[in-house]
């Protein structure tokens, strides 16, 4: 239920689920700001915040361990439709530098780097639908 609730208001509140799922260890960390700034604060948001943080222990050190563990699984950066795009058509003119920057940031799903905040965001207004295929 409590799994299902998330993905309800990512959904319901048009939040990009790698930022989303990413932000959650900062709220067991005590440093929300990330999950604030993703959702609105609203009562449904609370209400579901809070019944989460319920079902994780309260002990710092235990909710230090459940966000280590989520960060190890849920990563900073992924292949976004829009950045691989403008990777292939500016290596399709001869310029293999945004194919390497990408690359170079997709080697580090897990970490911050120095840099990288336009590999962090979803894709812009209009990309809703994009569709890819195998062997993109």
């Amino acid at each position: 239920a409590i799994v299902n609730g998330f993905l309800a208001l990512m959904t319901s509140h048009r939040v990009d689920h790698t930022l989303g799922f990413r932000s959650l260890s900062g709220v067991l960390r005590g440093q929300g700001g990330a999950f604030e700034a993703l959702f609105a604060d609203d009562d449904e948001v609370r209400t579901w915040r809070d019944r989460w943080l319920t079902a994780v222990p309260a002990d710092p050190s235990i909710r230090l361990g459940v966000a280590d563990g989520m960060d190890a699984v849920n990563p900073v950066h992924v292949p976004r439709n829009h950045l691989v795009e403008e990777a292939l058509a500016a290596a399709t003119a001869g310029d293999l530098a945004p194919l390497e920057a990408l690359v170079d940031i997709l080697r580090v799903p897990f970490e911050r780097v120095p840099g990288d905040e336009r590999y962090l965001l979803p894709a812009p207004d209009g990309w809703e639908g994009y569709m890819t295929f195998c062997g993109t």
